[in-house]
């Protein structure tokens, strides 16, 4: 089995609470870095995959997200659909996370805990 980059290793520890499953698709690569700004009532990790990347999981109770791409072109894919700065996705809890991080895109997730998760899944929030 292939050992993930360790930057990627660090990613499940920016989500506790979180089921999420990693798979890294491509050979290790030094480019890959993990980051997080951490507030009382939320977080902002934020990932540049140096090599292609999934991760797998669901949104835990009392938690909400909002996903987005920080790069051109190489964009991140939430089930399927293209993320970009300007398109971005919200999660409220127990929805299924399905995302494909190519190799250099830079993705960036609001999670926010709260008692009480944000309804929806999969909206569209915004879009040019």
């Amino acid at each position: 089995m292939q050992r993930l980059d360790e930057e990627i290793e660090q990613i499940p520890g920016l989500f506790p609470g979180w089921r999420l499953e990693l798979i890294q698709l491509a050979p290790r690569c030094d480019t890959t870095s993990v980051s997080c700004v951490a507030f009382r009532s939320h977080r902002i990790p934020r990932l540049h995959a140096g090599s292609a990347l999934a991760i797998r999981g669901s949104v835990p109770t009392r938690s909400s997200c909002v996903l987005f791409s920080a790069s051109q072109p190489a964009n991140a894919r939430f089930l399927g659909q293209r993320l970009t700065p300007n398109r971005l996705v919200r999660e409220g809890a127990g929805a299924h996370v399905d995302l494909f991080v190519p190799g250099g895109a830079d993705l960036l997730i609001l999670v926010v805990e709260s008692r009480r998760s944000m309804p929806g899944s999969g909206v569209l929030l915004y879009e040019d």
